[in-house]
């Protein structure tokens, strides 16, 4: 996804992804300057498993995961 992509220091830019499953709750948040935003458990949960992913890696928890999404991700990806 980032191939192609520099940081302005001229290194290539690297991407982490945490995905995660489960319920969540969405809205458009603000008056001022609208902006939508989810929230719940699990936008948590993959929020901490991209912060521990490997750099241009796919952090996943196999028990958070439906099969569907495990079978749509190349598993390259996944640590």
């Amino acid at each position: 996804v980032t191939r192609g992509v520099y940081r302005p220091d001229g290194l290539p830019a690297t991407m982490r992804v945490g995905l995660s499953s489960g319920p969540l709750c969405s809205g458009v948040i603000g008056n001022q300057s609208p902006r939508f935003s989810i929230f719940g458990d699990t936008v948590n949960t993959a929020s901490r498993m991209a912060s521990n992913a490997n750099p241009s890696g796919l952090h996943t928890r196999s028990f958070h995961l439906s099969q569907d999404t495990k079978l749509s991700v190349d598993p390259r990806y996944l640590q």
